[in-house]
């Protein structure tokens, strides 16, 4: 079972301790999972927070592929360099 208000949680550990006391020692599993991933967007209200991550990834995608291009014209240019 998961806590339906996750951020919410300081890790203070104190459920952990309640349930020990009544001799619940298994009652409460305290632990991260890798697979989920939680951040918040603030917005000054300019844009809505869905427009802020939509370029966000739009501007990372452009990097990206300029990297990408980047990278390309290094290798071809050092492989025509070399004789190949």
């Amino acid at each position: 079972m998961e806590i339906e208000n996750a951020d919410k949680c300081n890790l203070c550990i104190e459920c952990y301790r309640y349930a020990e006391n009544f001799g619940l020692e298994k009652a409460v599993h305290i632990s991260e999972d890798d697979h989920k991933f939680n951040f918040i967007v603030e917005s000054t209200g300019a844009l809505p927070p869905v427009d802020i991550v939509k370029r966000a990834f739009a501007i990372l995608k452009s990097k990206i592929n300029n990297l990408s291009v980047d990278l390309m014209e290094n290798i071809t240019g050092n492989a025509a360099k070399m004789g190949f």
